[in-house]
This record gives structure tokens, C-alpha cells and sequence, in this order.
């Protein structure tokens, strides 16, 4: 099984592969969604719910680890 650097280190050559409008979009959404995480006691929307609602959404796959679109959240600063 990988381990969360080796995920990370694959999510980095992914989004590097994007467009720069597309990282642009992708870094807003991500700052949003942090900050609806910070309301998580109000909003009942944790990391782990808010990755299970827009993982799907984001990486357009029908099977998605949550864990990995999580590692992205909480590793944005290190991505760039």
C-alpha cells in the first residue's frame, strides 16, 4: 500500500500536469473548502465529508479514495 508521500509525490506530477487556469480553479476551491471545514462544529462538513462529497465530483471517477483527495487538503501549502 503507498504511503502518504508517495501520494502526495503523485498528486504534485498531477496537478503539474494541469493547465494553469485549471490549478488556479483547483487551489480557489481548496482554499473554500478549508474554510467551510473551519466551520465543521456549525456545518457538520470535517475534511473527511467534504472529501467524500467533492472527490467524486473533482477526479470525475466512479471509485475514489477520499483519503487521497484529504491528503491533498491538508498538504496544499507543500503542492504550490
Amino acid at each position: 500500500m503507498e504511503n502518504d508521500k508517495t501520494r502526495l509525490a503523485k498528486l504534485r506530477v498531477l496537478i503539474g500536469s494541469l493547465p494553469e487556469a485549471h490549478i488556479l480553479v483547483l487551489r480557489f476551491l481548496v482554499d473554500f473548502l478549508t474554510k467551510v471545514e473551519q466551520h465543521s462544529k456549525k456545518t457538520r462538513m470535517d475534511a473527511h465529508n467534504l472529501a467524500t462529497v467533492f472527490a467524486p465530483i473533482i477526479a470525475h471517477r466512479k471509485v475514489w479514495n477520499t483519503n487521497f483527495f484529504f491528503i491533498f487538503c491538508n498538504n496544499r501549502k507543500q503542492l504550490g
